[in-house]
């Protein structure tokens, strides 16, 4: 059982323009665990991600501070990310256009019965994944017509999949990271180690079996989990001062 951060949890649902019963069902908790959260009782670690899931911060920011150390080296939440159960064609399409980067996997097993349904759904996420070494005009976007269409196919595919005993996961979290910059003689995106790290967003869509129930928690990496003591500087974390140069070809994004 952790100890939650109340007054940060209140924070955070005030300014997301949330109730109590709004967080709750975001989170697939009761009303009574959102109170318990605000009034800094102990919960379970899987609870406070979700939670931290619905209000779009790592778990380390609704943890109490006392007891944050323990808590994480114990648990190992600066790596946990929560997945919601996604039934929604927008707000799958969302959670991909609106990231950094992310990552796509499938641990559901494929069969000639829901193969076309499968590849229908990810086939359109990865059009439309995030690449940080892609060139602002390689990108591909979609008008705001073309994606309702899209959300509308992909929920259909959701439901169909659903009755099939499949179903899809989503979460982002906080990532620090060096993002690309394009030198405009060359065309080319590059980063430096003198690139200041910067805070973003990254997605994790996993699709699994429906039995997998409403959330489920996977592990990424590079979640950040802010210092106890901060040293950076403004605008930017502090990077070394040796600097030495990286392709799109030398970056690897792990999960």
């Amino acid at each position: 059982m952790t100890v939650s951060n109340g007054e940060r949890v209140r924070e955070l649902r005030e300014s997301a323009g949330m109730t109590q019963e709004k967080l709750a069902i975001m989170s697939k908790v009761d009303r009574r665990t959102v109170q318990r959260a605000e009034q800094g009782t102990r919960l379970q670690m899987e609870t406070l991600s979700s939670l931290a899931a619905a209000l779009n911060v790592p778990v380390s920011q609704i943890i109490s501070v006392e007891t944050q150390t323990e808590e994480l080296d114990e648990l190992t939440a600066k790596s946990l990310v929560v997945l919601n159960r996604v039934q929604s064609g927008i707000a799958l399409l969302n959670v991909v256009r609106d990231s950094f980067d992310g990552k796509i996997a499938c641990e559901a097993e494929p069969t000639p019965e829901n193969i076309e349904a499968l590849t229908s759904v990810i086939s359109k996420l990865e059009e439309l994944m995030p690449d940080p070494w892609r060139r602002a005009q390689d990108n591909i976007t979609l008008t705001l017509s073309d994606r309702l269409r899209a959300a509308v196919k992909i929920g259909e595919q959701i439901k169909v999949l659903q009755d099939m005993g499949v179903a899809f996961y989503a979460g982002t979290y906080t990532a620090s990271s060096q993002i690309p910059r394009q030198d405009y003689d060359t065309g080319e995106m590059y980063i430096t180690n003198r690139s200041r790290y910067e805070l973003v967003t990254n997605f994790v869509v996993i699709v699994a079996p429906l039995s997998s129930g409403d959330r489920i928690t996977v592990k990424a990496n590079n979640i950040y989990v802010p210092p106890t003591a901060p040293a950076f500087e403004s605008g930017g974390f502090e990077s070394p001062a040796e600097e030495t140069t990286s392709s799109a070809a030398d970056e690897e994004v792990t999960f």
